[in-house]
């Protein structure tokens, strides 16, 4: 047999054998930890990349846009109140053959890869105005499809020169869907607007803007009606999309103040007419010194209220009453 100090050598080798197995759980264990914050840190940088790539703005659709409170695309609104603000007073606006290549591709990297740029800083609106143009060639799919358009090229023949071009045009237009429409709405507010302080961009506005906006092969379509199309958006947009948005909106307010002062309104009123009525009551029987009255007339009593004659607000009229009647015996 073995001698028991084997034993307690054989424990103390146990224990001894023990703690490198604690060692060993502690890598563990730190193993662990650092295999989760690299699996969180390495998901992280792959949200980050990911949110990077989100925010590419250009040859994207619109549905995958960012938008704004109004369901414009933030990249479009940013460009067209841009050029609202710096570009009304600058001619040639939107010219093919303007602009800064190069800042054009700089501007458009800084959106892709920042989500805006400093268009601030370029100090060259004719750039930024080519960059919308550049943003709506690379939209994967035109404003108004190809029926559409087709719509409205027949409307406007049909309601030329009708009111009801306005009310049927945007009708026809709100059927290409609410991100459609509004980014339309936005870019046709801009166009009508530069038109409006620079006449001549006219000329060459609509068929700069008519290959972005509808399909850019039309069979059953030829180019100049598509041109004319273009150019009648942007000169009736205040009746297309303006004008007809501000009389909805004054209807809408008016029916909200007839229905929340209707019963203040009407006591106001009742307290009005009652005090006028007082009023009207009060000069009534304001009498003056010198006030006509009707006279009795001894001739014929049917006659008392044709003649006039003027009398003192002191008179007593009980006791001319009395004298002034007329004894039967007398007619």
């Amino acid at each position: 047999m073995r001698r028991p100090n084997l034993c307690n050598n054989s424990i103390g080798v146990a224990d001894d054998a023990y703690k490198p197995t604690n060692n060993t759980a502690t890598q563990k264990d730190e193993g662990r930890l650092s295999i989760v914050r690299r699996v969180l840190g390495g998901s992280r940088k792959k949200d980050d990349n990911c949110s990077t790539a989100r925010i590419k703005l250009f040859g994207v659709p619109l549905v995958d846009l960012p938008l704004n409170n109004n369901s414009v695309p933030k990249v479009l609104q940013r460009l067209c109140v841009f050029i609202e603000v710096h570009g009304m007073k600058v001619e040639g606006l939107f010219r093919l053959s303007g602009g800064n290549t190069t800042l054009i591709d700089s501007l458009k990297n800084q959106f892709n890869t920042e989500g805006d740029a400093e268009l601030e800083v370029c100090n060259d609106i004719a750039s930024v105005a080519l960059l919308l143009v550049v943003w709506l060639k690379e939209l994967p799919q035109p404003l108004l499809s190809q029926e559409i358009t087709t719509e409205l090229v027949s409307l406007m023949h049909k309601y030329e020169g009708d009111t009801w071009w306005g009310p049927v045009c945007h009708e026809s237009i709100l059927t290409a869907g609410t991100l459609p429409a509004n980014a339309l709405d936005t870019i046709l507010h801009l166009l009508h607007n530069y038109s409006a302080k620079q006449p001549t961009s006219m000329t060459y506005l609509p068929s700069v803007f008519s290959p972005l906006l509808t399909c850019a092969e039309i069979k059953d379509l030829a180019g100049p009606e598509v041109v004319q199309l273009t150019s009648k958006l942007i000169q009736d947009y205040g009746v297309i999309f303006h004008k007809r948005n501000f009389d909805l909106d004054a209807i809408n307010k008016q029916g909200a103040v007839f229905i929340s002062d209707s019963v203040s309104n009407h006591k106001q009123r009742k307290r009005k007419e009652k005090r006028d009525t007082c009023l009207k009551l009060d000069r009534k029987f304001v009498r003056s010194n010198s006030e006509e009255r009707p006279a009795l007339n001894t001739a014929c009593a049917t006659t008392r209220a044709e003649t006039m004659r003027r009398v003192s607000s002191h008179e007593d009229f009980s006791k001319t009453h009395n004298n002034n009647k007329i004894e039967p015996n007398q007619v």
